[in-house]
């Protein structure tokens, strides 16, 4: 029942990102597990291997740009996309981040400790 719920909620959020083509369940044309910060603070203190992405979504309505945050485990190359902690109504909602501060705050205090590089056109690369 909560997956059919989390499902309906993902297909009309990724309808409203048509303008990018971006699917924010999948990445690298696999379907992404869920994940929330909870359980990103427990790999942390369980020392669990992670890497983090961060991949332009779409802009909002001023043009700024927004990002969503993928995980992928070290050991089994296993790839989350990070979602709100609590569930609402349409199920629990893929979390976007602006650049400034939310982006940087959450890599600050959740990230793989890469520090972050921007290109022209908003693009992330990592730098170790």
């Amino acid at each position: 029942m909560q997956y059919d719920i989390l499902i309906a909620m993902y297909q009309r959020e990724c309808f409203e990102m048509t303008a990018t083509g971006h699917d924010l369940l999948s990445y690298r044309g696999k379907i992404l597990s869920l994940i929330t910060i909870d359980g990103v603070k427990d790999w942390i203190a369980k020392r669990v291997g992670f890497q983090c992405a961060y991949d332009l979504v779409g802009f909002t309505t001023d043009r700024k740009p927004r990002y969503r945050c993928i995980y992928v485990l070290n050991e089994s190359s296993e790839a989350f996309v990070l979602v709100t902690t609590r569930v609402g109504k349409n199920g629990a909602e893929v979390r976007l981040f602006n650049i400034w501060p939310g982006l940087f705050r959450h890599h600050d205090e959740f990230g793989d400790g890469r520090r972050l590089c921007f290109d022209r056109e908003f693009g992330l690369t990592f730098i170790p």
